[in-house]
């Protein structure tokens, strides 16, 4: 997105678990609608901010490398009103909804360090699986 196209609000979900339980579009629908409420409470009219959504995904288990894939593969997310475009990073994806809304995906993990300290590891694709308290700070 260059910054021509750049809506003059961000609205963040900065701490979000995508469960296996739940469907897809089902998180994605209720991200989108609680976007909207904010929005709303704020004056701010759909077309004048971005969502954003920063995943905290636990384990070895990855939605987002799943969602990366299935858009490599050419497919769509099925039976729902959601497509998906990459970005330059590859931390990074949009979902557009049919509407015209549209919510960026940074990838990232909540990891426990040897010390079982919970860490997030946000705009990042690595897992960090077994990081001690100090390659966990930088």
């Amino acid at each position: 997105m260059n910054n021509s196209q750049s809506p003059p609000n961000i609205l963040v979900d900065s701490h979000v678990h995508i469960h296996e339980c739940f469907a897809l579009s089902d998180v994605l629908d209720s991200s989108l609608q609680n976007f909207q409420t904010a929005a709303h409470k704020a004056n701010i009219s759909s077309s004048q901010y971005l969502g954003v959504l920063i995943l905290t995904e636990i384990g070895k288990n990855s939605c987002f490398q799943k969602i990366s894939g299935h858009f490599e593969n050419g497919h769509s997310l099925e039976d729902s009103d959601w497509t998906f475009q990459k970005t330059h990073e590859s931390e990074s994806l949009y979902a557009h909804h049919a509407s015209g809304n549209k919510v960026l995906l940074l990838a990232g993990h909540q990891v426990v360090t040897q010390e079982n300290i919970e860490v997030l590891s946000i705009i990042s694709d690595q897992l960090g699986i077994n990081l001690s308290r100090e390659n966990s700070l930088g």
